[in-house]
């Protein structure tokens, strides 16, 4: 069996952060990435009776401009850019 480890960034997420870790209640291990919430995304975790691992890092952009971004990659020496979004929506 393949073992899967959940990401989540947070940033204010009070509302979804209970129902988003129920739904992935199933996962071995949930990582959280909090950008400094200012209201009580950290402790609705922490609350939760699962392997929940926190860090916190300000989010450069993607929590603050909700639009495509581009990033740099350096691959065997050359540069190039690769454009993502936010969205899972096309």
């Amino acid at each position: 069996m393949i073992e899967l480890t959940a990401l989540i960034l947070t940033f204010n997420e009070r509302e979804n952060v209970g129902r988003t870790l129920t739904a992935l209640s199933w996962v071995k291990q949930i990582v959280i990435v909090d950008s400094f919430n200012t209201d009580e995304t950290i402790e609705i975790a922490k609350a939760m009776d699962l392997n929940i691992t926190i860090a916190q890092r300000r989010f450069d952009t993607h929590a603050r401009s909700g639009t495509s971004v581009w990033h740099k990659s350096k691959r065997s020496g050359s540069s190039r850019s690769m454009r993502t979004t936010n969205s899972l929506a096309s």
